[in-house]
């Protein structure tokens, strides 16, 4: 397959501060491996810079996977930790998961990619402090309906759509978006209980919020909202339902969209 680095099962190595570059399809593949990776740099393959499959457990701190053709990292059916790591420059997805892995992300950085971070119908894992931008499609594409929380992070300078949120319900909490073109979190799912926003920044952004699943009620409370084009928009048929907000500064009525004067307190209402 053309791997430069490949770990197999039950392996349990430790590569630090190597340079591993230029192969001719993944760079790293682990299956059903243990391993540590740290302060590496992956950088220039033909495929997949790092595929993490059939149940493995390892762990990468403080690598850096930059200039690549295809995705950065692939985690299918495994549980990694990744801590302090940095995705930059690739032409597909910075960080894909699929096949119900389980991720635990913390203080991850993916920048100039197409697609940020995608989750697959049955990903879960925990999610803080991330750092997303400059992303050519969205910059967090959520498929999975499985319990998610995201924490501390900031999405940013998507030439498109910050976090797309297809199924279920996960919750966004102390979080900054900015300077996005399109919508900072759009959210398409059908579930009746649908996402929970609190707490979070919505700066310079196209649209602040934009529900137009036809069914699901996003919770809304105590974000601040300045300098959107588009504060919240709604499927106007539903604008009742669909956003209850509690933050002093947005009110959805029956109109696609109502934006309250900043600091007077507000509720959803007709």
């Amino acid at each position: 397959r053309g791997v430069v680095i490949l770990v197999e099962e039950r392996s349990n190595p430790t590569l630090q501060e190597n340079v591993i570059s230029h192969g001719a399809v993944e760079g790293v593949v682990c299956r059903a491996a243990l391993g540590c990776f740290l302060g590496n740099t992956i950088s220039q393959h033909g495929g997949t810079m790092v595929v993490l499959e059939q149940g493995s457990t390892t762990t990468f701190l403080d690598n850096e996977l930059r200039d690549g053709t295809g995705d950065g990292v692939l985690v299918s059916a495994s549980r990694p930790l990744l801590q302090r790591n940095k995705i930059l420059h690739m032409r597909g997805i910075g960080l894909h998961s699929t096949d119900q892995a389980e991720m635990n992300v913390i203080d991850l950085e993916v920048g100039f990619v197409e697609v940020g971070i995608r989750l697959d119908e049955h990903c879960g894992g925990k999610f803080e402090r991330l750092d997303l931008h400059h992303a050519d499609r969205c910059l967090f594409d959520i498929r999975s309906a499985e319990s998610l929380d995201f924490r501390h992070g900031v999405y940013h300078h998507s030439k498109q759509d910050g976090v797309v949120i297809h199924a279920g319900n996960p919750q966004f909490m102390e979080n900054e978006f900015h300077h996005n073109a399109g919508v900072a979190v759009k959210i398409l799912t059908t579930a009746i209980d649908g996402p929970f926003l609190c707490d979070n920044a919505f700066v310079a952004n196209g649209v602040g919020i934009e529900s137009l699943g036809p069914r699901s009620v996003a919770d809304v409370k105590g974000n601040r909202f300045e300098r959107n084009r588009q504060e919240v928009a709604v499927n106007p048929e539903l604008a009742k339902e669909l956003v209850q907000v509690a933050n002093g500064q947005v009110a959805v009525s029956t109109r696609k969209v109502s934006s309250a004067t900043s600091g007077r307190k507000s509720s959803a209402g007709s």
